[in-house]
């Protein structure tokens, strides 16, 4: 069936190891017209992936692909067994079980939108409950006493004719990349005081909206199961510190902290799980957009806040494993490009918001270039350590 066909090419193009689990559900199949999940040895994510996407189906209270034929013609490489020219009875029998695939998928996958829906509305339910505090009578009051230093220069920038990139010398050194999208969002909405105060007021709720997105996006592709993505938003709702640093009126500058981490992290993620163990493995296009987004993401870490170099440490920690794990599995050190390139893309952003709008000091946008060279510096170590077959825990001696 064409909808079979489709579905495990879209799964082989996502899932490096789609093949392996195929075969083993087609050696399965073969033995039984109904096995169980524990009869198979492959993970619990992509067994949910094949199901999901109609690859298998339910029956007799088991389990069995839903085109044998298929499955064995993707993972032989040979899709010549396929009768694509049968005639219209063959092709209107045939797509009476594709039918109940693909009504089940889209049962799935409503499910699971609905599920992300409801965790999202948790997440801005308990960012609602200062609600009667911050608004009271005809004002916005603002929770603690932080946030009136960003209201002051945003007030500072409605009374002045700046461009809303442009801001105060009082606050260039400290969080101005805040400021700068405080400023913009304000200008796009009217540019009023009363504008100001609600985006004020409002600003934490959304960055908590997109952290809890980007937990979702991690948590998924981390364990390619829904249920623990949403889940993740579930618990991510309910932890006081995100909480109350993202409360509607808490306008500091940590909710921009969430919201630029989960940015970051989330591509970082995503460009890790793209596999890259070879030179060639850099042609994929779908791997840069992740890297100029993990890029862009730690830039704007060291231009939104004057500690957020310490926001990079895990990535640090992150080029450290993985150039052990480049001596371990005696992989190419092109694994370390996608790190690297973004860290040097995020410190070109920060030198440049430095030198063009004077925003920050300049040691406090030189950390991502340093991290840069540090990643450069392992991946070289690491690769001495592959040719003269130095084992990991020398390595590890080396690396530090």
């Amino acid at each position: 069936m064409a909808d079979v066909r489709d579905a495990i090419e879209s799964l082989r193009e996502d899932r490096p190891d789609a093949d392996d689990a195929l075969r083993e559900v087609l050696a399965a199949d073969a033995e039984t017209n109904a096995w169980e999940f524990d009869d198979i040895d492959i993970e619990t994510g992509i067994f949910g992936e094949l199901v999901s996407r109609g690859i298998v189906e339910q029956h007799n209270g088991g389990y069995q692909l839903t085109d044998p034929a298929a499955v064995e013609a993707a993972v032989s490489g040979d899709e010549s067994d396929l009768d694509t020219h049968a005639d219209d009875s063959d092709n209107a029998t045939a797509d009476i079980p594709s039918i109940g695939a693909v009504y089940a998928l889209q049962s799935i996958s409503r499910r699971h939108f609905v599920g992300g829906v409801l965790a999202i509305c948790l997440v801005i339910a308990f960012r609602l409950v200062s609600l009667p505090s911050v608004y009271q009578s005809d004002y916005v009051v603002l929770l603690a006493n932080d946030p009136y230093f960003y209201r002051y220069w945003l007030f500072d920038f409605i009374t002045s004719s700046r461009h809303p990139l442009v801001v105060s010398e009082g606050i260039q050194v400290g969080e101005p990349l805040l400021l700068a999208a405080l400023q913009v969002t304000t200008a796009l909405l009217g540019g009023t005081p009363a504008v100001a105060e609600q985006v004020l007021a409002w600003y934490p709720v959304a960055g908590a909206v997109g952290s809890a997105l980007a937990v979702y996006w991690i948590a998924r592709r981390l364990t390619d199961d829904y249920r623990v993505a949403i889940a993740s938003v579930v618990f991510l709702a309910v932890i006081p510190a995100h909480g109350y640093r993202t409360l509607l009126g808490f306008a500091d500058h940590h909710a921009f902290d969430f919201l630029l981490l989960g940015l970051t992290f989330a591509s970082v993620v995503s460009f890790e799980r793209a596999s890259i163990t070879a030179v060639q493995d850099l042609r994929k296009r779908s791997v840069w957009p992740w890297i100029f987004l993990a890029g862009g993401g730690i830039g704007a870490h060291v231009l939104a806040w004057s500690a957020g170099a310490l926001l990079l440490l895990p990535l640090a920690a992150l080029a450290v494993a993985r150039a052990l794990a480049i001596v371990k599995h005696e992989t190419t050190i092109a694994a370390m490009g996608p790190l690297l390139i973004s860290t040097t893309f995020g410190g070109i952003i920060a030198y440049l918001g430095h030198t063009v709008f004077g925003w920050q000091a300049l040691y406090m946008v030189l950390p991502p270039l340093l991290l840069a060279g540090g990643i450069a510096l392992l991946s070289g170590v690491a690769a001495l350590a592959r040719q003269q077959e130095v084992g990991v825990l020398a390595t590890l001696i080396g690396l530090v």
